[in-house]
Parts: structure tokens; sequence; C-alpha cells
């Protein structure tokens, strides 16, 4: 049986994640799955940061179903509560920790798309971090956004990495 060619894929590395915000855009209207490599993701305070997607160049506010848990080295459950306006990552505890993270975004049917990351904060307590959740976009999903939950504290560390297909 042949190998046949992968005709949609697209590859984007060294994305620098700085800000209050970080926007990925021009992703592909063909896209049904998007791997992320996120490289020591750190903000300058202890919130947590967190992840939006959206159609028509706007990330949505609302509308999201997820929960992150957490395991420390100790086997000490961490876990989160589900949010609704938000794909959430590893809480920052303190200015110096930084994340790294491998996330998918995969579209199942229509518009809708299923999170899921997996991870190590690098913090004193070395915590694994699952999570998963979904989304349903009223349009094709063509930008991903990085933000803080409290919008104020700045990203001082992190580059992502994507493979779309």
């Amino acid at each position: 049986m042949p190998i046949s060619q992968i005709q949609n894929y697209l590859r984007i590395e060294n994305i620098p994640i700085s800000g209050t915000a970080t926007d990925i855009t021009g992703i592909p209207a063909w896209a049904n799955l998007i791997k992320m490599t996120v490289e020591l993701l750190s903000t300058n305070g202890t919130n947590s940061p967190m992840l939006r997607i959206g159609s028509g160049g706007i990330p949505d506010a609302a509308g999201y179903l997820g929960v992150r848990s957490s395991i420390s080295a100790a086997n000490t459950a961490n876990s989160s509560a589900i949010a609704v306006d938000r794909f959430q990552l590893p809480t920052i505890n303190a200015v110096a920790d930084a994340s790294t993270l491998s996330i998918e975004l995969r579209r199942y049917t229509g518009d809708k798309w299923e999170f899921s990351c997996t991870g190590l904060a690098d913090q004193a307590s070395d915590l694994s971090v699952i999570g998963r959740g979904y989304k349903g976009l009223a349009g094709k999903l063509d930008i991903i956004r990085f933000l803080t939950s409290n919008g104020t504290d700045i990203f001082d560390s992190g580059v992502a990495h994507l493979e779309i297909t």
C-alpha cells in the first residue's frame, strides 16, 4: 500500500509568549488537530495562565467546560474547579515558577473542540498537571490566546511550537 502524503500540515516554531496576552492567529480553516509544546511558561506574578480560543479573530470568554488537576511529588492531589471562561493551565505559585506543557486542541465535529493538556509545573513541589475540556465555537477556530487570569500579570518567559494538521 503506498504511503499518502499529508497535504494539510503546518509547523510554526518559536512563538514567544509575552506581555499580558499573546495571540496566535492565522490558523487555517482545514485545521483538525493543533499540537502545541510550550516551554518554560512563566509570569511575573502568581495568577494562573489560561488559554482561550475563538473564531472571527476574537477569543471567546464563555462557554468552556474544563478542569485542571495536579499531583505533587508527594502524591497529594490538588484539583481545580470547573472553569467556564477558559481552559486552565498550571497554577503559578511563585514568581520563579515555570511550566513545560503539551497541549492538544482537537476538532471532533463541526466547530467543536476538545482540549487536553499534560505537563510539569517546575515548582518546589514538582507538580504533574493534566487538563481536559470542551468548547464549541460559532465558526472556524482562527485564534488561540494565552493570558493570565487577572489580566495584569505579565508573561516573562515562554515559547510555543505548533503543529497543525
